[in-house]
């Protein structure tokens, strides 16, 4: 330890302060690669919370000293995770979180004065708009809703009433959907719990604008752009099958189809009843006999039943009024003489046997007054050029966003790491260098000069040997090249007589 210690105070002050950083570097990487995930995960407590919320839960929480992350500024909190159903069992009997929503419970706070028939109202419409956003949020992928009432007021005298209506505006989870059944529940939902209110009159959006469902004012709208859709859709649908048949005969690339339908967007309902005067059937019959000198009365009374005939008839919009198809088909290309392809057109008979199998399949009606026209004409050749791509995405591993930051974490604790290493432990070694050849380099110039006192320049020179002079012009050489400027002249200050005689070697190998 003493060693140690008398080595980190022979160093500079950069080397000590990066042995610091180094130090701290490692104990920061201890505790975020062994102790961080040897400690419990933090789960999600809860999400999308209203900062009032947030604000009451982090405060219970802190005061049960429960360790906590709060995320997504403020509304997200997380806490370890073998807690997360103890806690929020715990915050559900404390009535949290609320999500800014008032129910019935807005009765239950006393007041002083009693409120005023307008006032209740009020109350009573928050009260019930809060109650049904509460039970819609409590659906499979709902997060919250937003129930907005309209109600309006009954008046007397007044032969035509307004209808109550509603507006609904759910936000979903990120991944969830609601499909039609559930739609029209949440419908069916809110007009059974408002006296008046009929499931077509509920208005349904999510937080995207996507309109759900609508009302009544709104059905005919969105009925013609069904049928629009409708129609696009059948016109794909069927130009692709005609396309797709009429390919596998005469080859990919060698047929184009298009197709027009106009499609009936008129619907209606009828209702007709008949009487049938012949069908009479006899219902009833009552005889009344009276005896009454000198004469007797007979009456009799025959009830019948008309037959009668209900007919209701409705048709919906979206059957097809009118089709009308053009197909072309490229011809065949053979070789002539010269090499070259010579397009040769399809003889008639093939041209009506596909002209047939066209009709066929796309349900050709002549009432309708349905066109259909076949032609074989030459497709237009178009170079292509190659263009040499190289898909680099599948290439590419595919890792999560926490192991890419984790690896990148982990890549940078090894280059510091190996930099501190080459920048502490270099120097360390030049040290050890240093002080080796220096008390090398002092053992032989202290036999040199001990035999050599008194003697000027020139008598040194001529009493050290070769071998000696060779020794030490290697080993101040070395020393030269090895050391800075201030150890240098360290030399020069204690060994002058030794350093002018390898110096003068130095000039005559130069010469």
């Amino acid at each position: 330890m003493e060693r140690i210690a008398k080595t980190i105070r022979s160093w500079e002050t950069p080397q000590r302060a990066l042995l610091v950083f180094m130090i701290v570097l490692g104990l920061f990487s201890l505790y975020y690669f062994v102790i961080k995930p040897s400690s419990s995960p933090m789960a999600l407590l809860y999400s999308d919370l209203e900062l009032a919320d947030a604000s009451r839960i982090v405060a219970r929480l802190e005061k049960k000293g429960i360790p906590l992350e709060i995320k997504a500024e403020g509304t997200q909190v997380h806490v370890p995770i073998e807690k997360v159903s103890r806690l929020r069992m715990e915050m559900a009997e404390a009535g949290l979180p609320k999500g800014g929503i008032v129910g019935y419970e807005i009765f239950d706070q006393n007041e002083v004065n009693a409120d005023s028939s307008y006032m209740h109202d009020i109350k009573h419409l928050r009260a019930l708009e809060g109650e049904l956003a509460r039970t819609i949020s409590s659906l499979e992928g709902v997060v919250s809703a937003r129930v907005h009432l309209v109600l309006p007021k009954r008046e007397l005298f007044i032969k035509e009433h307004q209808q109550p209506s509603a507006s609904i505006v759910l936000h979903m989870r990120r991944s969830k959907k609601l499909n039609q059944s559930k739609v029209f529940a949440i419908q069916h939902l809110v007009a059974s719990a408002v006296p008046g209110l009929i499931a077509d009159a509920v208005a349904i959006i999510d937080d995207q604008g996507n309109l759900l469902a609508k009302s009544d004012a709104e059905m005919d709208s969105q009925h013609q752009t069904n049928i629009e859709e409708t129609r696009m859709a059948y016109e794909t649908r069927t130009a692709q099958m005609i396309e797709g048949l009429v390919s596998k005969y005469v080859g990919p690339e060698k047929v184009r189809a298009e197709v027009t339908a106009e499609i009936d967007i008129d619907r209606f309902s009828q209702e007709e009843e008949r009487y049938d005067p012949q069908g009479q059937v006899e219902r009833s019959r009552k005889i009344i006999r009276k005896s009454k000198e000198p004469h007797d009365l007979t009456e009799e009374n025959i009830s019948y039943e008309v037959s009668k005939l209900v007919q209701k008839q409705s048709k919906e919009s979206g059957s097809i009024r009118r089709l009308s198809v053009a197909v072309v088909v490229d011809g065949h290309y053979l070789l002539n003489d010269q090499g070259e392809e010579v397009y040769q057109p399809r003889s008639q008979e093939e041209m009506d046997k596909l002209k047939k199998l066209i009709a066929s399949a796309i349900g050709f009606n002549a009432d309708r007054k349905d066109q259909l026209e076949v032609i074989n004409m030459p497709f237009a050749k178009v170079e292509k050029k190659k263009v040499h791509t190289t898909d680099y995405s599948e290439s590419i591993i595919a890792f999560k966003h926490s192991e890419l930051l984790r690896f990148a974490e982990l890549l940078i604790f090894i280059i510091a790491t190996l930099l501190g290493i080459m920048i502490i432990i270099k120097p360390i070694g030049f040290r050890f260098s240093f002080k080796k050849n220096k008390s090398d380099v002092d053992e032989i110039f202290s036999q040199k000069s001990s035999s050599q006192v008194g003697l000027n320049s020139a008598q040194v020179s001529k009493s050290l040997d070769k071998q000696s002079i060779y020794e030490l012009n290697k080993e101040v050489s070395e020393t030269v090249n090895e050391l800075p400027q201030q150890k240098i002249k360290d030399i020069l200050d204690t060994h002058f007589e030794e350093a002018i005689t390898v110096l003068r070697g130095w000039l005559q190998e130069g010469k």
